[in-house]
């Protein structure tokens, strides 16, 4: 979690950077996130 200013500061660069997850940038309640788990068998994600 960061301040808005900075994430603003290199926001058009977020496509390149974040794989996976979650950005906001307004407050909000999140009731679940439930990210993707890793398949430790072959190193990939499922």
């Amino acid at each position: 979690m960061d301040t808005e200013e900075k994430i603003s500061r290199f926001v058009h660069e977020l496509d390149e950077l974040i794989t996976e997850g979650l950005v906001i940038l307004d407050p909000v309640q999140v009731y679940r996130y439930v990210g993707r788990q890793r398949d430790t068998r072959r190193g990939k994600n499922t």
